[in-house]
């Protein structure tokens, strides 16, 4: 049974911890008829924090919507917002489309930005291929690489004047 759940959060952030229990126990709910093991939970747990702590940082907007999607075969997490874009969307236009562009280092992760069109952009990281770390590649980026490194699939889409952070893991 396919659900699609909606939860809007006041952007403030002594609403983080009821407003993530509030998602985690409606998401586990919902859960309780798939197969799923609990580094699903984990990893959902990190995106939500992340998704929640962006909107709090960097949104700059009275209210983010976000959305728990369950399909057969994966788990949608969604972020819907009318604030700040991500500032990585202003670099957009000197990316290529399909060329994947190292955006953060740290030493352990590396996060790349692939351009899939002029309003979405998809996320993905690896370890990195040698140990030389640069100062200007330190950290700027952590959720987006914690949520990466969580997510089977991450993409920002800004869709004028809404942003849409969306981190699917397949149930699988």
């Amino acid at each position: 049974m396919d659900t699609n759940q909606s939860f809007e959060f006041d952007n403030q952030a002594d609403s983080i911890s009821s407003f993530s229990r509030q998602v985690l126990e409606c998401l586990v709910s919902h859960l309780v008829n798939h197969h799923h093991n609990g580094q699903l939970l984990f990893k959902a747990r990190y995106i939500i924090g992340e998704l929640i702590n962006n909107a709090v940082k960097h949104a700059a907007c009275a209210k983010t919507v976000f959305t728990l999607t369950i399909e057969k075969d994966c788990l949608s997490i969604a972020k819907f917002d009318e604030g700040n874009k991500l500032e990585l969307m202003n670099k957009a236009g000197y990316l290529k489309n399909g060329v994947p562009t190292l955006i953060t280092a740290d030493g352990l992760h590396e996060l790349y930005v692939t351009k899939e069109s002029d309003q979405v952009l998809s996320f993905f990281c690896r370890e990195p291929q040698n140990d030389e770390i640069t100062i200007q590649h330190l950290h700027e980026h952590m959720g987006l690489l914690i949520i990466a490194k969580a997510a089977d699939r991450f993409t920002y889409c800004f869709n004028n004047p809404v942003n849409i952070f969306r981190a699917t893991l397949n149930l699988n």
